[in-house]
């Protein structure tokens, strides 16, 4: 699968992404500059196990940027993740299987913490609202609009300050489901708009 990435009124794109895939599985994504390469591999059981990074820039482009290391519980849902630059994630799950909370620190400075809340509407397995909160202080609300096909068709992110600040994103989607066109804008309007081409194969 081939994806090009462009803003709107730009002839050239920003970049174009290439899925290559292997039994059903996606293998490795690669860019038009045969850079910043990423890397899946699975086990027995094919649950993706580990995803490694390679450099951005032609000289370190055979370099591994950063590896990723994932863990699972029983029922095969990740509940871990690990990254070489030291940052953890943790993952909870409600008893429908939908994850509800994440929580994120470098083992570094282990105190620092990121929390993502996630609340569900009813029979949907995407959040409506998503809340961050840092050190057990709230960053933003992000709310979600669907459309008949559980596409994600808005956001709207809610900062907690007292100028009403809201970022919202209106999403446009092709017949496979894509995402291409995202509209951004703020309280003044229209900020920018990105535009993705697919070709399928």
């Amino acid at each position: 699968t081939k994806r090009e990435l462009y803003r709107e009124g730009e002839k050239e794109e920003m970049e174009t992404s290439y899925y290559h895939y292997s039994n059903s599985k996606l293998d490795s994504i690669t860019n038009n500059t045969d850079t910043a390469k990423q890397v899946f591999t699975y086990d027995d059981q094919n649950k993706l196990v580990k995803r490694v990074s390679y450099g951005r820039y032609e000289e370190n482009k055979d370099e591994i940027d950063e590896e990723e290391t994932f863990y699972y519980n029983s029922e095969n849902f990740i509940i871990k993740s690990v990254k070489s630059t030291s940052l953890v994630i943790e993952c909870k799950y409600n008893k429908n299987n939908q994850i509800v909370q994440t929580k994120s620190f470098s083992t570094d400075n282990p105190k620092e913490i990121d929390v993502t809340e996630y609340q569900f509407r009813a029979l949907s397995d995407k959040p409506d609202t998503v809340i961050t909160k840092r050190n057990g202080k709230i960053q933003n609300t992000l709310l979600n609009k669907f459309d008949a096909k559980e596409n994600t068709i808005e956001t709207a992110i809610v900062f907690p300050d007292k100028t009403g600040r809201t970022t919202k994103n209106s999403l446009i989607y092709d017949h496979q489901n894509n995402i291409v066109s995202n509209i951004t804008s703020n309280n003044e309007g229209k900020i920018s708009e990105r535009i993705q081409e697919i070709e399928y194969q």
